[in-house]
């Protein structure tokens, strides 16, 4: 049920490309792309793994998504891990609007062969969870700073969950407009979509993701972002001031994840994948790459396996 539940015709999710119009996710040609854009609509699942159960359930989530390439259906999630805070596992689907969740639903019921599979491994990965939720995000374009990239090529997500006080939503958006502005002055190359929780969640929570394509670039986020820099800077007294008076006034949650994008467990387009394939499909990427120091004739002699034979094993 649960990936019933997240089953999508494309995988758009935090792409190239800014989406001014719904993504039919019934269509095919048109969405099935690594440049689709931010989606308008978002659902995330988020399990709780039990404590010591992370690679049993890894290694069931990888059967449910190898029951979806092998049907060869159009659905699409991004799967990933927390590395900081309980152990849970959040999948992504993304959709043009919740007219789509309702088809591509419709769509997944209506193949049995599908869903009497995913119902037999449903019944083993929820022996390995003490819980879970669905959310629905809806994207905030205003709110978010340069929605334009490639998800294939990054590897972690940085997630900021704020809870804004009733009526205090004008000031939040001041500051984040605020704090967009400051990044466009100071020239930093970074990427931050704005997604407001309109089901599943309380009231007044928004989400803030931003890719990594390595952990080192959290490294350096203190000497772009600290005294000194460019943006402490171009923020000034005043900006200052105005972040802390959203801090005191408006603000009743803030905390700060980080995310391990999953590729096993995940289901994305070729054109996703193409971007890095050696992180995508590993597999592959060794088979097609020869050993160091051997050749094409070393690896057919007799009683020996060959590279892409022993991937399979």
């Amino acid at each position: 049920m649960r990936k019933a539940m997240l089953a999508a015709a494309v995988l758009a999710l935090l792409v190239t490309a800014t989406v001014s119009a719904p993504m039919p996710a019934a269509a095919q040609a048109s969405t099935d792309t690594a440049k689709s854009g931010p989606p308008p609509v978002i659902q995330v699942f988020r399990e709780e793994v039990k404590p010591g159960k992370g690679p049993a359930h890894e290694k069931t989530e990888g059967l449910w998504a190898a029951a979806y390439k092998k049907a060869n259906l159009k659905y699409h999630y991004l799967a990933t891990t927390t590395m900081s805070g309980p152990p849970e596992a959040w999948f992504f689907a993304a959709f043009g609007s919740m007219d789509d969740v309702e088809k591509a639903n419709t769509a997944l019921s209506a193949n049995k062969v599908v869903q009497a599979e995913i119902d037999r491994i449903g019944a083993t990965d929820g022996d390995l969870l003490s819980g879970a939720r669905s959310t629905f995000l809806f994207y905030n374009k205003e709110l978010s700073y340069h929605p334009d990239f490639n998800v294939g090529e990054y590897k972690y997500f940085m997630v900021e969950t704020y809870k804004v006080k009733p009526g205090h939503s004008d000031h939040f958006a001041e500051v984040r407009k605020a704090v967009n502005a400051a990044h466009e002055k100071a020239g930093l190359d970074e990427h931050m979509l704005v997604y407001n929780v309109g089901l599943g969640g309380p009231g007044g929570t928004v989400l803030v993701f931003q890719p990594l394509k390595s952990l080192a670039e959290y490294d350096q986020m203190g000497k772009l972002h600290g005294k000194g820099s460019a943006y402490f800077e171009t923020v000034g007294d005043d900006g200052r001031k105005k972040f802390n008076d959203y801090a005191r006034e408006s603000s009743t949650f803030f905390q700060r994840d980080l995310m391990a994008i999953n590729p096993a467990m995940s289901v994305v387009s070729e054109q996703i994948m193409a971007a890095n394939p050696e992180f995508w499909k590993p597999n592959t990427a060794m088979a097609k790459a020869p050993a160091k120091g051997t050749t094409p004739a070393a690896k057919k002699e007799p009683g020996r396996k060959d590279a892409a034979h022993t991937e399979k094993q």
